[in-house]
């Protein structure tokens, strides 16, 4: 588009609001037919291209549903039960918890 073309697009797309410019003459024109189609030419190019941008893309990116179970097949996990007493002193638990908030209180 030329200069006077590009002007004339940006009035019109700012006052495309404006009752009063709306009323006006220069509201109604509008740039030459071959332009328009050689505009649209160029950007019916560039939409293709990023179709088959896009297409290639979402090929290559397509996920691999099975990653979690294979995963999960690689490594076996020991789950059985064994006798083990295991000693939970409550009392020191709470001691630490509380020393733990007083320190933090006391940073702030």
């Amino acid at each position: 588009l030329s200069s006077e073309d590009q002007a004339l697009l940006l009035k019109q797309a700012q006052n495309e609001f404006n009752k009063k410019f709306r009323a006006s003459d220069e509201f109604k024109k509008s740039v030459s037919e071959d332009k328009i189609e050689s505009f649209g030419k160029v950007l019916q190019k560039f939409f293709d291209n990023e179709r088959e941008d896009y297409k290639k893309d979402v090929a290559m990116k397509t996920p691999d549903y099975d990653a979690l179970q294979k995963k999960a097949n690689q490594v076996a996990y020991d789950f059985s039960l064994k006798r083990a007493i295991v000693e939970v002193d409550r009392d020191a638990d709470r001691r630490w918890s509380f020393a733990t908030d007083k320190m933090k209180l006391a940073e702030d």
